[in-house]
C-alpha cells in the first residue's frame, strides 16, 4: 500500500484486465481507447475519475418523484375537465 497521489483513504495496487479497464474508461467520457496502448506496468491510472452514476440516478429519481407529485395534484382538474368534455359531447350527440 502506498499513499501515492491519492491523499484520501487507502491506495491499493491491483491487477486489472484490459476488458475491465475498457469498461472503466467507457465511464469517463474524456478518455479514449488509444490510452490503453500507451499503458505500461506501473503506470498510474486514476480509475475513480469515471462518471458518477449514483448522483445521476439520484437526480433522475428526484425529478421523477417531483413530476409524479405534480401529476397527482393535477389529476382532479384533469378528471373534471374530461367529464365536462364528455358531458358536452353527450349533449351534442343527443341534440342531433
Amino acid at each position: 500500500m502506498s499513499e501515492g497521489p491519492y491523499p484520501k483513504g487507502k491506495t491499493y495496487i491491483c491487477e486489472i484486465s484490459v476488458s475491465e479497464l475498457r469498461k472503466v474508461m467507457d465511464k469517463a467520457g474524456y478518455r479514449d481507447g488509444d490510452e490503453l496502448e500507451k499503458l505500461k506496468a506501473g503506470t498510474d491510472f486514476p480509475i475513480d475519475e469515471g462518471f458518477d452514476f449514483r448522483s445521476a440516478i439520484l437526480a433522475a429519481s428526484l425529478q421523477m418523484k417531483e413530476g409524479y407529485d405534480a401529476f397527482v395534484k393535477a389529476v382532479p382538474v384533469m378528471t373534471q375537465f374530461a367529464s365536462l368534455v364528455a358531458g358536452a359531447e353527450a349533449k351534442k350527440e343527443s341534440a342531433e
